[in-house]
């Protein structure tokens, strides 16, 4: 069950944008890719504001659709006859 609460837990962010891991979480904030968190109490208390997350993860649906986002395939050495 979601929370209700306007702030969000690292945990609960990760969870509300698909399941990604806290790593790349951790990776799109120093990125600047995503949100920074709110700081409260100095460094001790990470949050984010549930609509700044909602914001952000509504453009990323919005976003046009790339038609092949994996790497390009590497071309095969022909064999010799």
């Amino acid at each position: 069950m979601e929370s209700l609460a306007p702030l969000l837990t690292k945990d609960e962010v990760c969870a509300l944008i698909g399941g990604v891991a806290v790593s790349t979480l951790n990776l799109w904030v120093r990125k600047g890719k995503f949100p920074a968190p709110i700081r409260i109490n100095g460094e001790r208390l990470i949050r984010w504001q549930r609509e700044e997350v909602r914001d952000w993860l509504d453009r990323q649906v919005s976003r046009p659709r790339i038609s092949n986002p994996g790497r390009p395939r590497r071309r095969q050495a022909r064999r010799p006859s």
